[in-house]
């Protein structure tokens, strides 16, 4: 059943409120955009995955050592396509909180602190005579 001209007026008017009170749960709601991997990165991971196996069976045969260099190919290559699949140019921004709200908490103290804290209530404790 179509919408009538009133009900996608009234849905685009809520689609604006939306965008305009939450940007971040509006993009979310729209769903994921499929993002292009860079063909460049793509390419020379799966040639140096190749590569690396090539030397991993030809190291069998002639020296160990040239298998323990093509695993180290097979292992770079591999982050290579990892980074290009989830597009990795680099470290993301962390995202912002929303208007009105706190950023997250600081670190908290560290863990002598902590025990400084309870060495002190522990001579509390025996001090009132608990």
């Amino acid at each position: 059943m179509a919408l009538t001209d009133e009900e996608k007026r009234q849905l685009a008017l809520l689609e604006a409120s939306l965008a305009a009170d939450d940007p971040h749960l509006a993009n979310a709601l729209r769903g994921a955009r499929r993002r292009r991997m860079p063909a460049r990165r793509v390419v020379l991971a799966v040639v140096g995955l190749a590569a690396g196996v090539a030397l991993l069976v030809l190291g069998m045969q002639i020296d160990p050592l040239v298998s323990v260099l093509g695993f180290l190919v097979m292992l770079v290559s591999s982050v290579a396509a990892i980074g290009a699949w989830h597009g990795g140019d680099g470290p993301r921004p962390a995202p912002r909180p929303p208007h009105g709200q706190r950023g997250p908490r600081p670190p908290r103290a560290g863990k002598g602190d902590f025990m400084n804290r309870m060495e002190e209530r522990w001579r509390r404790r025996r001090d009132q005579g608990m």
